[in-house]
């Protein structure tokens, strides 16, 4: 039960944070989006750091499951996952806004 709920709060953390991705992208190239955060003013920088923040989610995660700390570890999962929907939510509102 407890890789079960691992498992989905990893596969809600990929498809938050690919649906956060790929929402901006649209938006901006869309035109009259602008990106916010200037760590993001490039494709490459937006992909690497998408990238990079996942990795980070993750490897906190497996380092507080390989502590015995399972429930925390889903905790930041799912809180990134949470984050993410919550970008990718707000992108898609404003996309539908403007249409």
């Amino acid at each position: 039960m407890l890789l079960l709920l691992a498992d989905a709060a990893l596969g809600a953390l990929l498809i938050a944070g690919s649906a956060d991705l790929v929402t901006t992208e649209v938006g901006l190239r869309r035109g009259g989006y602008v990106e916010a955060n200037p760590l993001m003013s490039r494709p490459e920088f937006r992909i690497t750091v998408k990238a990079a923040s996942t990795a980070a989610v993750i490897g906190v995660s497996r380092h507080l499951e390989k502590k015995g700390r399972r429930k925390a570890a889903r905790i930041v999962l799912w809180t990134g996952a949470a984050v993410w929907a919550g970008a990718a939510g707000w992108n898609a509102y404003q996309l539908r806004r403007r249409r």
